[in-house]
């Protein structure tokens, strides 16, 4: 490295650095006692170095100047977003490995906390020593009618006893309009928590933590916590629309998660998510037994509209690439 030239002004000094390094060479500014010094790094450059300080003391086209500028700050930006690219992928590299280092919390945390709110509330809201529950094996859960956590779950208007009766007597529905002028927006989404009994509550998070985790293990925890709100709100809303506001369970959220994991191994199979031919029919076969009626009482509407938002959700991307012409 060799010493070209000094200056008492910054501006000067920059100007020389910029032009230079238009054409090349690579310069260091240094300051000392209020003075701007400018060294070439590469001691074989320095000939070339003193012909353009010699042609820019001499005084160089201002407009070559102002070029050479805009080159350098252009030439900086350029390195600035490289910089941070390459951090964030770095950052990004390193958040991967920990979500592949098992830890839950780091893999899968969005399907822990949905199970976990979803027995804490059967917790809170299940009278177990209900007459309905004395020697049964599978007991009733959220059935505890004076719980206000309970209605405050259901996707329904929050109205008085009054209010009720009176839409009642006038044969009125109301709308979902008032939930939202009501502010309990959440009611849109709150339903999945809702269990009737044992088996509902067992056989949806089997499924979960079945299917749940490895599909948020894979795309990432923000995606999935967007991919089960879209299914929760669409299951949730055409269920009430077809039977009311009584029902509830994460099964239309369970069915929208196999619609997706099954589109999404049919048609993109290098995302590593997909489901068996055989566990496909017997979701099938299953969601059909309950429209028929064997269950009893099933939320066949939100099952089906589940079913439907993952598979529409799977399907974005190609979506997207027909709309662009690719």
């Amino acid at each position: 490295m060799r010493e070209l030239a000094a200056f008492s002004e910054q501006t000067k000094a920059e100007q020389l650095a910029s032009f230079l390094l238009f054409h090349d060479l690579e310069t260091q500014l240094e300051e000392e006692e209020n003075q701007w010094t400018v060294w070439i790094l590469n001691d074989d450059h320095r000939d070339q170095a003193n012909q353009l300080l010699q042609q820019f003391q001499e005084g160089a086209d201002p407009a070559l100047i102002r070029q050479a500028e805009e080159h350098v700050e252009k030439v900086r930006k350029e390195q600035l977003e490289d910089q941070i690219k390459r951090r964030r992928s770095a950052a990004a590299a390193a958040r991967m490995r920990q979500r592949w280092d098992g830890v839950w919390y780091r893999s899968f945390p969005v399907t822990v906390v949905l199970i976990s709110i979803s027995f804490a509330v059967a917790l809170l809201t299940s009278n177990f020593r209900a007459e309905e529950n004395r020697g049964s094996l599978f007991p009733r859960l959220c059935n505890k009618q004076d719980s206000e956590l309970l209605q405050g779950l259901f996707l329904d208007v929050p109205l008085t006893t009054a209010e009720r009766l009176q839409m009642l007597l006038t044969g009125e529905r109301p709308s979902l309009y008032q939930i939202v002028q009501s502010g309990q927006v959440w009611r849109f989404v709150t339903p999945i928590f809702l269990h009737f009994d044992f088996l509902h509550i067992l056989f949806n998070m089997y499924w979960m933590w079945g299917l749940a985790r490895g599909i948020e293990y894979l795309r990432g925890s923000f995606r999935f916590a967007g991919l089960v709100l879209v299914i929760a709100v669409v299951s949730n809303v055409a269920q009430w629309y077809w039977a009311g506001p009584n029902f509830g369970g994460m099964s239309g959220v369970v069915f929208g998660l196999i619609g997706y994991a099954w589109m999404k191994g049919r048609y993109e199979p290098h995302q590593g998510i997909g489901m068996r031919q055989e566990q496909i029919v017997y979701c099938m076969f299953f969601l059909f037994l309950g429209m028929g009626g064997l269950f009893g009482p099933v939320a066949n509407v939100c099952h089906v509209a589940g079913l439907l938002t993952g598979i529409v959700v799977s399907r974005v991307n190609a979506v997207r690439e027909i709309i662009s012409g690719r």
